[in-house]
C-alpha cells in the first residue's frame, strides 16, 4: 500500500509538471476544471459533442464511466487526446482527488482511455478549422504530430518565443505526439521561424 501511495504522489507530481511547463500556451491541452470541458481537445474540436454515450465499448469502459463521472461530466476528459502514459498519470492524479479506481484497475483504465481518447482518435461534433501552414522544413512533422490531438489553428493563432515552443513541444510529446529525436529540433526551429515571437531578455 505504501508503494502504491508513493506511485500516486509521483505520478501526480509528473502530471502537474507536464501541465505547468506549457503554461505560456493559452490553447494548449490542459486539464479543465471539473465544472466545464475546456482546452485540451477543445479549441476548434468537439464543441458540439453528441448526446449519445461518449464511452466506446472495450475493456475498462465500466471502470471509467463509473469512477470518472462521480465528480464531473464526461466532456471533461472525452475532449482530450493523450497517450497511455499521460492518461495513467492523469488517473493517478484523479485517484489522489478521490476517484474510486483500485490499483488493479489502473492499467486497464489507462489502456481504455488511450484507445478511446488517444492521439488520432477523431473528435465528435464540429470539425477543426482548416489551416495551411507555412512552407519549410518541419511543416510535415507539425501537420502529422500536432493535428493528431488538436486543430492546427492553435499553431498559428499565437506567436511564441523559441523557448516557449520548446516547452510546448516537450509537453505535447508527453501527451503522446509521435515526435522524437532530431525531429524535435526540426519542429521547434520550424515553429520559431514561422510562428515565433521576439525573445525578451530577462534582467
Amino acid at each position: 500500500m505504501q508503494k502504491y501511495l508513493v506511485s500516486l504522489a509521483a505520478a501526480g507530481a509528473i502530471l502537474g509538471l507536464a501541465l505547468s511547463v506549457g503554461a505560456q500556451q493559452p490553447a494548449a491541452p490542459q486539464h479543465p476544471p471539473a465544472a466545464a470541458p475546456a482546452a485540451p481537445g477543445g479549441g476548434s474540436f468537439g464543441a458540439n459533442a453528441p448526446a449519445a454515450s461518449p464511452f466506446p465499448d472495450g475493456p475498462g469502459k465500466e471502470i471509467v464511466s463509473v469512477a470518472c463521472t462521480q465528480c464531473h461530466g464526461p466532456n471533461v476528459f472525452t475532449q482530450l487526446r493523450m497517450g497511455e502514459n499521460a492518461w495513467r498519470a492523469q488517473i493517478y492524479d484523479m485517484i489522489l482527488r478521490g476517484a474510486q479506481i483500485g490499483p488493479n484497475d489502473i492499467d486497464t483504465a489507462a489502456k481504455y482511455m488511450a484507445t478511446s481518447y488517444g492521439p488520432g482518435v477523431p473528435f465528435p461534433g464540429q470539425q477543426p478549422v482548416k489551416v495551411t501552414l507555412a512552407d519549410g522544413q518541419g511543416k510535415e512533422l507539425v501537420e502529422g504530430g500536432c493535428a493528431l490531438c488538436h486543430g492546427l489553428d492553435r499553431v498559428v493563432d499565437t506567436k511564441r518565443t523559441k523557448d516557449q515552443w520548446q516547452t510546448i513541444v516537450n509537453r505535447m510529446i508527453f501527451f503522446g505526439s509521435p515526435v522524437s529525436g532530431d525531429q524535435v529540433t526540426t519542429v521547434v526551429n520550424y515553429l520559431a521561424s514561422n510562428y515565433g515571437a521576439t525573445q525578451t531578455a530577462t534582467k
